[in-house]
């Protein structure tokens, strides 16, 4: 199950690069060896990976998190979430953060945790539900502090803005 679950993740990992080449991957280790990821070398092809792979990266989230891999749950929901989200994928991309949070919540992994944590927040807001937004943010905020990872906090704190400044006032 390891090697497909290393196939999965790194070839979203090439794929979602290839969608968005400023954004860093999120997975660290490299693939299981004997393991070939797919390497898509144009937008067209990632968005065609995906789309025939969604079903299937989808489960293998569930399936990761199931198994106790976090250490592949997380990072493959986070690597999916630029398709699902330029391909309208809303409730799918709330539905794999989900499946990902306690994954990473579980494992100790403050680094999955935060990251899946913007994801919901970027996946309710799309789904019209951005008033829980703010809060995701702020947590995963305070998780890229205790981290120390500035690049993160900067991110993190430009899309909390933008989101409070297009929310209503209350």
């Amino acid at each position: 199950m390891g090697r497909l679950l290393s196939y999965y993740l790194h070839s979203c990992v090439n794929a979602q690069v290839i969608l968005d080449p400023a954004r860093e991957p999120v997975t660290s280790a490299p693939p299981v060896a004997g393991v070939r990821p797919e390497r898509p070398e144009t937008s067209e092809a990632a968005l065609t990976w995906f789309d025939g792979q969604r079903e299937t990266l989808t489960e293998a989230v569930r399936l990761a998190a199931e198994t106790g891999d976090a250490a592949t749950a997380w990072p493959l929901a986070v690597a999916m979430q630029q398709y699902l989200q330029v391909s309208g994928h809303f409730q799918e991309w709330e539905d794999v953060m989900r499946v990902a949070l306690p994954a990473a919540r579980d494992s100790g992994d403050d680094l999955g945790e935060a990251h899946v944590l913007r994801g919901l927040a970027g996946a309710r807001w799309s789904l019209g539900a951005g008033e829980e937004s703010p809060g995701l943010l702020r947590a995963a905020l305070r998780l890229f502090e205790k981290l120390d990872m500035p690049r993160e906090q900067a991110r993190t704190r430009l899309t909390l803005r933008r989101v409070l400044e297009a929310l209503p006032p209350r």
